[in-house]
């Protein structure tokens, strides 16, 4: 073998050892964003809890959440849509109720 291919095969051997360690921080990043992400997300049906409390049987819209709250409306309805789901709220209408 030439002197020449064992430097191109010994390149590629270490190529693709950084490839396997990047590829090992992506994982952890990745692993993390999504702990972040679902920590957001259980913050946001916190804070609604709240905002659910306070509002009684009168109930809550979107609107009114993203007001009170100054939170992002894209988020808001799909937290209550997905708390809806689960049964912890209910829908009148346009207004979202904590169940009892």
């Amino acid at each position: 073998m030439s002197a020449g291919l064992k430097t191109l095969i010994r390149r590629r051997n270490d190529l693709i050892k950084q490839i396997d360690s990047l590829n090992i921080r992506l994982d952890e990043i990745n692993s993390l964003i999504d702990s972040l992400q679902n920590r957001e997300r259980q913050d946001l049906a916190s804070a609604l809890n709240v905002l659910l409390e306070q509002a009684g049987d009168a109930g809550l819209t979107v609107n009114e959440a993203v007001e009170k709250a100054d939170l992002n409306k894209g988020s808001v309805a799909a937290t209550l849509s997905k708390m809806k789901s689960a049964g912890l709220v209910t829908k009148r209408g346009a207004r979202y109720i904590k169940a009892s």
